[in-house]
């Protein structure tokens, strides 16, 4: 995707998974990283053999609310990590021994109103909108296996 604007090369994010990238269904998924300045997380999840073609927003949430961090992160935080966690789940129906999902992490400089579900297109369109110098998103891939 070409966007409007170019990015901030002075706002920093990393993220990844917590531990392997391969997963078997029912096993933890958390994400770690960091930024280098204050930011608003948001975290999606883009499963395309389970919800279809879109991005469902799964932080914040109910249970972990406070998304303006700043340094090393992990989602869902240890403070709420007894609250709930997010589980690998391998889709119903679904043929084949593995299936790959995507979480997408987006950092903004100012707070960026998520939709619970929302299609790839306009989702980036709302980015190229909110101004490339003013986000980071970092996309980090895994492996569920069927059991």
């Amino acid at each position: 995707k070409i966007y409007g604007s170019q990015h901030d090369p002075s706002f920093g994010l990393e993220a990844t998974i917590n531990g392997s990238k391969i997963k078997r269904n029912g096993e933890i998924v958390q994400i770690v990283g960091q930024v280098n300045k204050e930011a608003y997380l948001n975290l999606f999840v883009y499963s395309p053999n389970s919800t279809g073609d879109q991005y469902q927003h799964i932080f914040p949430n109910q249970f972990d609310s406070k998304n303006k961090l700043d340094g090393k992160f992990q989602i869902p935080s240890v403070e709420k990590s007894k609250a709930y966690s997010f589980f690998a789940e391998f889709p119903e129906g679904q043929n084949g021994k593995a299936v790959n999902e995507w979480l997408f992490l987006l950092a903004t400089k100012s707070k960026f109103e998520a939709l619970d579900g929302e299609s790839p297109e306009n989702f980036h369109k709302r980015l190229d909108e909110l101004g490339r110098e003013n986000w980071r998103l970092e996309r980090v891939g895994y492996t569920i296996l069927a059991e």
